[in-house]
């Protein structure tokens, strides 16, 4: 089924085009877009087709004398993902971080204290709250952001008159949606396209004007993943999409290459060149050709005629001769405006009704079972994308944590190098510096010694007092250092060697399990951490410190404490 479109440039012959997914580009005031959509939406119409026009710009109606003007639809988005768009979109930066947080504030849990799917965007700001007020750190910050996010969507169609599913009537409706944000702009387009889909489903053209907001380039959108469903099931029942948009660079190019019908306009600016260019890939389709194409002319090409013809766009309003005349050259396309001729509209058709459910009184069980299969099936793989959605994000930390771990490894790499190099250095110290310091070693041995046998002749009692032996290994030898019960480090080392810190401790438990060895010391005495922390830089103890500073122990190779029995 084909529409005609105008003459083309210089023959004048008549130029048709199939109804199919379209894409419009060209410069805004000297491309001629917002003319050949309202053009070409007549034509649908007397095709058979309903059109649906979204109104988009900011400035003003683009489209306001066209077709019956329709509700606003609009419906709570309370999907995790689609709402994570959402909420990208209206932030301007990707929070794929918080993705784990929001899920869960959507369909409950432990943590916001409720279970089951939150029924409303109001009550995903409460949960959010209570987040916020029973959690610190990365996690407190999500729901605080995510929060008052929400409350920013909320606020912006509160006070929009709207209606919940998508009304349309017979011929052209418009949607004027040019006042809200373009995040709540985005819930709208989402919302009709799936009402079209699942309830209208035959024979209906939507415009999608200023396309860049809603299919952007890089960024979140609350209604990509809407306009790539409509493209890829709708036309197979005729239900069709024009996309137009005046800046490509910022346009995802995806769906704009799944158009098969290209209506490509003037642009001057050297990127939008070749972005145009790139939705020809393959054809012959020179850098001046776009930059020279006057107003109303587009270069134009289909699936069946892949290389592009330049026409003169006719528009609704102007006889078909005049038409011919200017796209021979015969008339400058400035004088077209004289020309215009009245058009009488045909009044606001009959809403549409939605398509009744197929009654077949054989077949009627095995069609509602085929429904009930269907919809499973959909729920699944909704489930299916999520993971999927995890799953991705997790490689993505996965290879940023494996990189930061190459990075460390790579400095502790070079740090042993230069440990080595040390070590080497010092095996060259003077043979005498090594004999004297062997001799001071001795001597505090023979101190040691010298202190456990007095103390042993003071107790007056037949009592065996143990010594510890800390051996610590470097890469030079040098004597193991002897501690005795007179010292605090050897009354330590005998609480390690009895088993007296089994799990982690501080200096009060350190201080408690002396004496109940039968050692008077105070539990608060400072040195007991000196001594800890010396036994953990022998690689005997493992040391970590709490965030409230106290220091705590745990014993990590108890066979290198020796007890020597005297």
């Amino acid at each position: 089924m084909n529409i005609h479109l105008g003459f083309e440039v210089p023959s004048g012959e008549p130029k048709e085009i199939p109804i199919f997914h379209t894409v419009i580009t060209g410069q805004t005031q000297y491309s001629g877009k917002s003319t050949t959509v309202k053009s070409m939406i007549e034509k649908y119409v007397a095709k058979g087709f309903s059109v649906l026009v979204f109104d988009t710009k900011e400035t003003a109606l683009d489209y306001g004398e066209v077709g019956v003007e329709t509700p606003v639809v609009v419906r709570d988005t309370l999907d995790s993902l689609e709402l994570l768009s959402l909420l990208e979109s209206i932030m301007q930066t990707k929070l794929t971080r918080y993705y784990s947080i929001l899920n869960e504030i959507c369909l409950g849990g432990p943590h916001v204290n409720v279970n089951g799917k939150a029924n409303s965007l109001q009550e995903i700001v409460d949960r959010a709250k209570y987040l916020d007020e029973h959690s610190r750190g990365f996690v407190q910050g999500a729901a605080r952001t995510i929060w008052d996010l929400v409350i920013r969507l909320i606020n912006q169609t509160k006070d929009l008159p709207t209606v919940t599913h998508l009304q349309l009537n017979e011929g052209i409706n418009r949607m004027s949606i040019n006042n809200l944000k373009p995040e709540s702009q985005q819930i709208v387009v989402a919302t009709a396209l799936e009402d079209i889909l699942t309830m209208y489903k035959r024979n209906v053209i939507v415009v999608l004007d200023e396309a860049f907001k809603f299919i952007p380039e890089g960024r979140g959108s609350a209604c990509a993943w809407a306009v790539e469903r409509y493209i890829t099931q709708g036309a197979m029942t005729g239900l069709f999409l024009i996309i137009s948009s005046q800046f490509l660079a910022i346009t995802n190019k995806d769906p704009l290459k799944a158009c098969p019908v290209k209506i490509l306009g003037t642009q001057d600016h050297p990127t939008e060149v070749k972005h145009t260019l790139d939705l020809m890939s393959g054809v012959k389709l020179s850098k001046d050709s776009v930059m020279r194409l006057k107003i109303g002319h587009f270069a134009v090409a289909t699936k069946e005629s892949p290389d592009p013809v330049t026409v003169y766009v006719q528009p609704e309003w102007l006889p078909d001769d005049i038409a011919v005349k200017i796209a021979r050259g015969e008339i400058p396309v400035k004088d077209a405006e004289q020309y215009r001729v009245k058009v009488v509209r045909q009044a606001p058709g009959k809403p549409i009704q939605p398509l009744p459910i197929l009654q077949a009184n054989n077949h009627q069980p095995q069609i509602t079972e085929l429904e009930k299969h269907i919809q499973t099936l959909n729920t699944d793989l909704d489930k299916e994308r999520k993971v999927n959605h995890g799953l991705q994000q997790q490689v993505v930390w996965l290879k940023e944590e494996k990189e930061g771990a190459l990075k460390m490894q790579d400095g502790l790499r070079k740090q042993l190098s230069e440990m080595e190099a040390k070590l080497t250095n010092m095996g060259t110290v003077d043979k005498a510096v090594a004999t004297l310091v062997t001799d001071v070693v001795k001597e505090q041995v023979d101190k040691s010694k010298k202190e456990i046998m007095e103390a042993i002749h003071a107790s007056g009692v037949g009592v065996e007092v143990a010594r510890t032996e800390a051996d610590l290994v470097v890469n030079v030898k040098r004597e193991n250092v002897l501690a005795g019960e007179s010292t605090l480090r050897g009354m330590v080392g005998l609480l390690v060697a009895d088993g007296g810190l089994k799990e982690w401790s501080g200096a009060r438990h350190v201080g408690k399990g002396l004496r109940d060895l039968g050692y008077s010391i105070g539990e608060k005495n400072p040195k007991i951490i000196d001594e800890l922390l010396w036994f953990s830089r022998q690689k005997i103890l493992d040391h970590r410190l709490q965030s409230d500073g106290s220091h705590q122990f745990k014993v990590r190779d108890r066979n290198r404490v020796k007890v020597n029995e005297t």
